[in-house]
């Protein structure tokens, strides 16, 4: 932070362990653009025990977290820090995180409607951001575009798409995000939720490719050599693939 006085925060990469277990690295972004770009869908884009914040900005902006938050408190406060302050990850693994099966989150999750209540209140800030006007019904579209939830109709899957749509064309006139950065992000998060249609077989794969190309949302070719297994699977599981990120 000393040699980079422009940046007011910065994250590490991070690796989770539980006992004896170790998992992957979550390799988190480096560049501050494609951070602020993340952050519209990825919580863990600053992994949270990383984190190291400049004082000086964060009272200069009037920064605070919200305590009537139980959980995502972590989450509302970076969005609004990057809103303001510049973001990296060192591209380094410095820290080491043991996973608990008592934290908040992790009770929280079994909750879905709880935590869809308590997470809106920064869906409406992210689209509020970008002068996008929204209903109760994109807010939730918003929850399935970032959670593990399978979709249950096809009809949910096109929505997702449709709210990433409207998330781009509000920031082309907003200019809130660096247009390539959202563009790398809306790729990676359609193919994040594509996966979760995979039980609707060929007609998601034809819609994720197509939509993709027309979008010019960049989507690595292995992502969609495993979307189309999975299609041609129907596979109708998810699971949430650690690291989170892609450079």
């Amino acid at each position: 932070m000393s040699k980079n006085p422009d940046y007011g925060g910065c994250g590490t990469w991070l690796r989770r362990f539980k006992g004896s277990h170790t998992s992957s690295v979550l390799k988190a972004l480096a560049n501050a653009e494609d951070i602020k770009a993340s952050l519209l869908f990825r919580p863990a884009t600053i992994p949270n025990a990383t984190a190291m914040l400049r004082m000086s900005e964060i009272r200069k902006h009037d920064l605070w977290y919200n305590t009537e938050l139980p959980i995502s408190e972590d989450y509302d406060f970076i969005f609004r820090c990057v809103q303001h302050l510049k973001f990296a990850n060192i591209q380094e693994l410095l820290y080491m995180y043991r996973d608990s099966e008592t934290s908040i989150m992790k009770q929280f999750e079994a909750l879905e409607e709880r935590q869809y209540q308590i997470q809106k209140t920064i869906y409406k800030r992210a689209l509020k951001g970008l002068n996008l006007n929204y209903t109760e019904q994109d807010l939730r579209t918003y929850q399935l575009i970032c959670s593990e939830k399978i979709f249950g109709d096809f009809d949910e899957f096109t929505s997702a798409y449709a709210l990433l749509q409207k998330i781009e064309g509000a920031n082309n006139k907003a200019k809130i995000y660096d247009k390539k950065s959202l563009r790398k992000v809306l790729g990676n998060q359609f193919f994040f939720f594509a996966k979760k249609a995979s039980k609707f077989g060929f007609k998601t794969f034809w819609f994720f490719l197509r939509k993709s190309i027309k979008k010019s949302w960049p989507v690595l070719s292995q992502n969609t050599l495993k979307l189309g297994v999975r299609c041609t699977l129907k596979y109708d599981r998810f699971e949430f693939e650690k690291p989170y990120f892609s450079p």
